[in-house]
């Protein structure tokens, strides 16, 4: 006969400091809430932020690119994981760099893992836009050359990533949250969609206005499926 014992297992915590040299990120709690209310719409779960610690940090100070990123489970023919950044917009966070800045960005997991890449996804595309001045605009195709779970990582954690033909992705617009209505003014919503580079190869010669279209016959949800 086997002993158990009932001594409580010890609690591990964990702490992280970092210093604040100029103000903190400004957010806008009103246009949170009414973000969050969309989610809320469309899911048919709780609302739940992934929280960077350092979100309090501007991003020009070492701060992540966005204030959170927030996800909910949707009811679907092929139900699907949505997830969607919270101050990438000035609209959100009015912070130097993003002014004029309107939009946010969601992704849409059917099927498929989601953690941890999904969250890391969305901040590395956010963090690439910001550095390079590249904008991420409606129609925009990139090829990533890796698989898209793997591309927010270094190299030594890939082979810990969900593997996917998935390399390459497509702007488009978000056909679900479309345009949320806040305090502040609407916020658009463009969705990356995850597809191989043969998908790339028919939809990228088009012309930019016609891309969505063409993504909508091979994938008419904008769901992304590894």
């Amino acid at each position: 006969m086997g002993w158990f014992s009932k001594k409580k297992p010890e609690t591990v915590t964990y702490s992280q400091s970092f210093e604040i040299k100029n103000p903190p990120r400004e957010v806008r709690m009103d246009v949170v809430e009414a973000v969050d209310n969309a989610l809320t719409r469309v899911g048919r779960t709780e609302v739940m932020h992934a929280i960077d610690p350092a979100r309090v940090v501007n991003f020009r100070d070492g701060g992540p690119p966005v204030w959170s990123v927030a996800l909910t489970e949707v009811a679907a023919q092929l139900p699907y994981t949505l997830f969607i950044t919270y101050g990438f917009s000035n609209t959100l966070s009015p912070e130097p760099g993003r002014e004029g800045v309107n939009y946010e960005f969601s992704l849409a997991v059917a099927n498929s893992p989601t953690q941890p890449w999904a969250v890391a996804l969305l901040r590395h595309l956010c963090r690439y836009q910001l550095t390079s001045g590249n904008e991420l605009m409606v129609g925009d195709v990139m090829p990533c050359h890796a698989p898209i779970t793997c591309i927010p990582f270094p190299p030594q954690h890939h082979a810990m990533m969900p593997q996917t033909p998935l390399d390459s992705i497509v702007v488009v617009n978000d056909p679900v949250l479309r345009v949320i209505q806040t305090p502040n003014g609407p916020i658009n919503v463009r969705r990356i969609v995850g597809v191989t580079m043969n998908d790339l190869q028919v939809i990228g010669p088009q012309p930019v206005a016609q891309r969505e279209s063409v993504l909508a016959e091979i994938n008419p949800e904008f769901l992304t499926v590894l």
